[in-house]
């Protein structure tokens, strides 16, 4: 048996660094601090934030040490074998040419990519250039629960799809992006996209999006409400998969007789999927293991998440 262990860092202690999950008492792994932590086959050595509460909090935690910047981690930690960066695109700047000393096997990028296609291309030209592998954490790519909906859209288990609708809030890039690179999972490139909407909102925007394949359209639409929403409605034949509470929850409705109107159906729902959403950054941590000790490929990595960006590129060009 092969019992290799692999080294990680954690730059970037925000609320997916770490945050997520020292704001509950459950088993829930929703960071990626946590991710490695629990991994049998992943030695967390090291964090990173320029806050010095988070940095605090991160080795209360792991009781790992934390730094300040990757530079000065660099000095104590010369190599690893996986780094997250947990931060904003805008914010990788200063930290590509440290990493690429460090020699990891794969940096782990929280999405998206990158903010602009021509900054996209920069980063797989780094990793390229480097030979060091990059996965990006579209999560829901490394939940098993994804899977089983793909199939079930893919053998038509309520008839062929007719038309799906996504509702979103908390930014295109941040959010949407999410739903945009799923979409492209189970139905490939649509052949045409557009916006019909764009509001600017800080460093990203709120947008309602079409995309558009052969025999249905995909409708984003951004609800700008306190509530954080996340939710898709697959429209079929025979029923629908109404997948909410960001992939929480999965439930199936079928046309059922209706007990009132007894000359017509109803949508009643009949199954719900089994999700592990709570513990999806555990399916991401034991891909980039796989990926370390046996060459398995990476499911979500740098080309996935670059065909996402040009997606959504093209859904706001024209601004």
């Amino acid at each position: 048996m092969n019992n290799k262990t692999f080294t990680a860092a954690v730059v970037g202690l925000g609320n997916i660094g770490l945050g997520y999950d020292l704001a509950h008492d459950k088993d829930y792994v929703q960071t990626h601090t946590k991710a490695y932590l629990n991994h049998k086959g992943i030695q967390l050595s090291f964090g990173v934030d320029p806050d010095s509460k988070k940095r605090k909090a991160f080795e209360r935690f792991s009781r790992c040490a934390a730094y300040s910047s990757l530079d000065d981690a660099s000095k104590d930690f010369p190599s690893v074998d996986i780094i997250s960066f947990c931060v904003a695109p805008e914010d990788r700047g200063q930290l590509w040419d440290t990493a690429a000393r460090m020699r990891p096997k794969v940096v782990v990028l929280e999405k998206p990519l990158a903010k602009k296609v021509s900054e996209g291309k920069q980063v797989l030209s780094w990793a390229k250039k480097n030979k060091i592998a990059l996965a990006v954490n579209y999560l829901r790519r490394f939940e098993p629960s994804t899977y089983v909906l793909k199939a079930a859209l893919e053998k038509r288990r309520l008839g062929k799809t007719l038309g799906v609708d996504i509702r979103y809030n908390g930014g295109f890039f941040n959010n949407a992006s999410h739903y945009i690179d799923l979409m492209i999972l189970f139905f490939g490139k649509p052949k045409k996209v557009c916006h019909t909407r764009v509001k600017k909102a800080g460093g990203d925007v709120h947008a309602d999006f079409v995309m558009e394949y052969p025999s249905f359209h995909i409708q984003g639409r951004s609800i700008e409400m306190a509530c954080p929403v996340g939710e898709i409605t697959f429209w079929c034949d025979n029923g629908k998969f109404f997948y909410q509470k960001f992939g929480q929850r999965i439930d199936i409705f079928e046309a059922q007789p209706d007990p009132v109107f007894r000359k017509f159906n109803e949508l009643a729902m009949t199954k719900t999927i089994e999700t592990t959403m709570a513990y999806a950054m555990k399916g991401m941590a034991d891909n980039i293991f796989q990926f370390c000790r046996d060459k398995e490929k990476l499911l979500s990595d740098g080309q996935s998440a670059m065909e996402t960006l040009e997606l959504c590129g093209n859904i706001l060009s024209n601004l």
